[in-house]
């Protein structure tokens, strides 16, 4: 699943939960979930999919992310600080990032959340843009078009891929 929602609530893990969303066009947008789903943003009012996205419960444990040349959005964005967490075979990405070095490492792979192979997973940037993450054995990597989004503001709320992949 890919991960976004805007930089004012997407990964927040306590209060309002939100997720993102791609509409028709792939405009960027959020779902504040609760007592109430509400869709906002983007395109939603015409498609809104909601497939793939799937939360954990709440015994769920985070773990903190330490992260190599970027430091936390939490404090500019109140996203929540990075972390992973793994239920049964999903691993969870969330909180979000922004870079002080330039470099594209922004984590060693923690090993309970390593994965077989490279995985890329489209995660949402500044400017209302995507970039990815990529997922190896050694390290976690983020990259958009152009770089600095991804320097300026990367979420990782809703990424979650399967151990064996």
């Amino acid at each position: 699943m890919s991960g976004a929602g805007s930089p004012g609530g997407a990964g927040r893990r306590t209060g309002a939960n939100y997720a993102s969303f791609s509409s028709r066009r792939r405009d960027v947008g959020g779902v504040h979930y609760g007592s109430a789903i509400l869709a906002f943003g983007g395109n939603s009012r015409a498609f809104l999919s909601l497939a793939g996205i799937s939360f954990p419960n709440s015994k769920f444990k985070w773990h903190t992310i330490a992260l190599s040349g970027w430091k936390s959005a939490q404090g500019a964005y109140g996203t929540g600080d990075p972390a992973y967490g793994v239920v049964g075979p999903i691993v969870y990405l969330g909180g979000s990032i922004a870079t002080t070095t330039g470099s594209i490492i922004f984590a060693a792979t923690p090993a309970a959340v390593r994965p077989r192979h490279e995985l890329n997973i489209e995660v949402y940037t500044s400017g209302a843009t995507y970039g990815q993450i990529q997922v190896t054995k050694p390290s976690l990597y983020v990259e958009s078009v152009p770089a600095s989004n991804a320097q300026l503001f990367t979420s990782l709320a809703g990424v979650s891929y399967p151990l064996s992949s």
